[in-house]
């Protein structure tokens, strides 16, 4: 839609710029202020266009950042549900080990070594999962604003 409107505007200030060159219609100004304005217009259009094709360039890219977080995401779920397995296990052997020599309260044993706790091992990982999650849909987003810019362009899908 653009590139279209900066051809008319680029073909009306030729067209108006020739009449005013002739000189011969008593309305000559105005005909020179409308290729001024045509002009003007035309290179309005041009600068939005360079810059709505800045933005289009930009897809190519998007599927491929978007795999990327998705296989970085799989890659530390699975790092997850490993760590989660093995250190509950480990937190299992601990506390039965605890039990066994101290033979007391289970509750009191755990407070006394609140550093065998599964969830504290993996928030940092988690935290870039969401993380991840959330640029992804970012640029879901985005993608999905790219088809209304190229409307806007050219009339693209």
């Amino acid at each position: 839609m653009i590139l279209l409107l900066t051809i008319m505007c680029i073909v009306l200030c030729v067209i108006c710029y020739r009449v005013c060159q002739r000189g011969n219609i008593m309305d000559d100004e105005l005909y020179c202020f409308l290729a001024c304005l045509f002009g003007g217009l035309a290179i309005c259009f041009m600068i939005a266009s360079v810059v709505l094709i800045g933005n289009i360039r930009t897809e190519f890219v998007i599927d491929e950042r978007i795999s990327m977080y998705e296989e970085q995401n799989a890659e530390i779920e699975s790092k997850i549900e490993e760590l989660v397995a093995n250190y509950m296990s480990y937190e299992q052997d601990t506390f039965e080990g605890i039990k066994n020599k101290l033979d007391g309260d289970v509750m009191v044993n755990i407070s006394m070594f609140p550093e065998l706790k599964s969830d504290q091992l993996v928030a940092q990982q988690v935290e870039v999962h969401t993380k991840n999650k959330a640029k992804i849909i970012e640029l879901k987003e985005k993608k999905l604003g790219l088809k209304k810019t190229r409307w806007w362009l050219y009339f693209g899908h």
